[in-house]
């Protein structure tokens, strides 16, 4: 009994969570936020700012010194020659050395403090780049998201217009059954059933197709739930039109916008990659230390003396006589490891200076490169900011066409609505038939549809130029 409650239980729990998530909507700044943290292009963008700052903190380790150390082993068999004692022998000697090596740059034409300083712009240009790849995701987010609130609006228009017709095909089959209309109008309007189902159909498709978008934008699994928050009204925006304000704009998004900001930085970085290669041309000075020792087994100390006699032949008047002296010997015995790496180390300090005389024009040709470069940057930082100034007057265009364009379907849905509103009248006393009717109602949906498409146009259209402003892109 008690696990039956407990069953009881957690699939109730279970069902209720899983209510909860679906119910849980996405309004479009937590779709901006998660397309900020999840989208692959923006984490790549990440690892190329990681790779700048490393890149920046080996430049600035490279002012200190270096230090390497070395190992050698060898143990000789044969007639071979002692490293240590330049003596040849036939034993099996072990020898081996041990060294440290540092190296400091002093001077090399201020190479490094350039090299630091380029690696600093590089990297702020990178983080430029990386903001660039933000504001382009969230654009694209944005614009799905809107697609979906529109496809969503054709939903609700060819629900309801699928609703009309079914309640237009019961009241004219009544009148054909009363015989006041033919049967004629009755197969016209079941025609046209069929065809907003149809319609109704595709525009649900598409409404599927604008979720799909949106989640791989999000990089979610489009097999999750996912619904996003529909604001209730989505008015058009009360935007200022004046065409000379495309100036201010352009203005405001030199300060702004982080591509301009990168090529000029990526202009100063080439400027500093200049005088790296002039480096080229100066002496460079340097320091080195070396610390050696090493180890013999051939080799031998002194451990003591002892005394030993001896005899030499003196010729004295004819004769040789010997004479016995003695004297004092070495004795020599063996040669500890540790000893002798203490005994035998040295170090070596030494400084040095690398004049360039002959380089077969490499550091002139160096030179020139970097110029080129240099003049190329800023080719491509005017390139950027005459493509914003062309992005920003086609913009405004675009929000000018699109809102005269709502304008127009407007006024049209208007007089259609008009027009529709006489067509069903007649077509309630007879005077029309059919035919003239739904071409009067079909007109109607397509401007309606028309003015649908055009306000969420003009809406992201709006949204660009405030994008290009620095205002924060918000629904309202």
């Amino acid at each position: 009994m008690m696990y039956r409650l407990f069953l009881l239980v957690s699939i109730l729990f279970l069902s209720s969570m899983s209510l909860k998530a679906q119910s849980e909507t996405w309004d479009l700044q937590r779709c901006v936020a998660y397309a900020l943290e999840n989208n692959i292009q923006i984490k790549q963008s990440h690892l190329n700012v990681e790779s700048s700052q490393y890149n920046l903190d080996q430049s600035k380790l490279n002012r200190y010194p270096n230090l390497s150390g070395n190992v050698n082993f060898s143990d000789n068999i044969g007639y071979v020659n002692d490293p240590f004692t330049n003596e040849f022998s036939n034993t099996n000697i072990r020898s081996g050395n041990l060294s440290l090596t540092s190296n400091v740059n002093i001077f090399s034409g201020f190479q490094t403090v350039n090299t630091i300083k380029r690696n600093e712009v590089n990297l702020a240009a990178s983080q430029m780049d990386q903001a660039q790849m933000q504001n382009n995701i969230t654009l694209q987010v944005v614009n799905a998201y809107l697609n979906i609130l529109f496809n969503y609006e054709l939903v609700n228009s060819a629900e309801a217009q699928l609703a009309t017709i079914k309640e237009r095909r019961g009241r004219t089959k009544k009148l054909v059954d009363a015989g006041t209309q033919p049967m004629a109008s009755l197969l016209d309007l079941d025609a046209q059933l069929a065809t907003e189902e149809l319609n109704l159909i595709n525009i649900q498709n598409q409404l599927s197709l604008a979720y799909l978008n949106l989640q791989q934008l999000l990089t979610l699994d489009p097999s999750e739930s996912f619904e996003i928050d529909r604001p209730e009204s989505l008015e058009l925006p009360d935007y200022n039109l004046a065409a000379a304000r495309t100036n201010d704009i352009y203005r405001t998004a030199l300060t702004t916008q982080p591509n301009i900001r990168a090529a000029e930085l990526r202009i100063s970085a080439a400027e500093f990659n200049e005088k790296i290669a002039n480096a080229g041309r100066l002496p460079s000075i340097g320091l080195q230390a070396n610390v050696f020792t090493g180890y013999s087994s051939a080799r031998q100390q002194i451990t003591g003396l002892k005394t030993v006699f001896d005899t030499l032949g003196v010729q004295f008047m004819g004769a040789t006589e010997e004479i016995i002296f003695q004297q004092d010997a070495p004795v020599f015995g063996g040669y500890p490891l540790f000893n002798q790496l203490f005994d035998q180390r040295n170090l070596s300090i030494g400084a040095g200076m690398s004049i360039p005389i002959f380089s077969r024009g490499f550091n002139t040709n160096q030179m020139q490169q970097a110029e080129i470069q240099t003049r190329n940057a800023a080719y491509n930082s005017q390139l950027a900011k005459q493509q914003l100034k062309q992005t920003i007057q086609q913009a405004y265009l675009d929000v000018a066409s699109s809102k005269a364009t709502y304008d127009a379907t407007q006024k049209q849905v208007t007089a259609l609505e008009t027009t529709f509103q006489n067509s069903e009248k007649q077509f309630n006393l007879g005077v029309i038939n059919s035919v003239d009717y739904l071409l009067a109602k079909n007109n109607l949906i397509r401007a309606q549809n028309d003015q649908v498409r055009t306000k969420y146009d003009f809406i992201f259209k709006t949204k660009i130029l405030d994008f290009y402003e620095g205002k924060p892109i918000v629904l309202e």
